[in-house]
């Protein structure tokens, strides 16, 4: 390799538009996940499943690949408010830059599930229900410098 970086940003000017989290009243809303660490049993091809709970505690269940053993990794942690803090969204298709405002920066942290093997088959239906739940139009997703970015309806 020469040491060259592809650029995202090319040398042409573009129009940039303010996104509906601008309004006075958003219908949306853009927040950032981090978290700690990825294990690689997550299955990616299926949904998972974010709670915000009281005090602005986050819950965030992902399944595992089959035969994993949890059958689901589980992130904790809490939502804290942006004050200033934007995103830049760029459309490579179109060539449309909208920025948008980001509300809330939510941080996790892998938790260790303890399993009892009475319970095991009770985690086994959980996985059954969850694989089944109607969870479609759920996520909106926006990969950008490795952040995820939810509607606020999860809210």
């Amino acid at each position: 390799m020469n040491g060259a970086v592809p650029s995202l940003f090319d040398p042409k000017e573009r129009v940039l538009k303010l996104g509906e989290s601008f309004e006075k009243q958003p219908r949306c809303a853009f927040h950032t996940v981090r978290y700690d660490f990825k294990p690689a049993s997550i299955d990616m091809s299926c949904e998972g499943d974010l709670e915000v709970g009281k005090g602005e505690q986050v819950t965030i269940t992902l399944p595992n690949i089959e035969g994993s053993t949890p059958p689901v990794t589980v992130f904790k942690g809490s939502k804290k408010p942006y004050l200033k803090e934007c995103i830049l969204i760029i459309n490579h298709d179109t060539g449309e830059c909208r920025l948008e405002k980001l509300s809330s920066n939510i941080t996790v942290k892998k938790t260790r599930l303890a399993f009892d093997k009475a319970d095991w088959p009770k985690h086994l239906s959980f996985r059954v229900a969850f694989d089944n739940s109607e969870l479609e139009g759920f996520m909106e997703l926006c990969v950008e410098a490795y952040s995820f970015f939810l509607p606020s309806s999860l809210d």
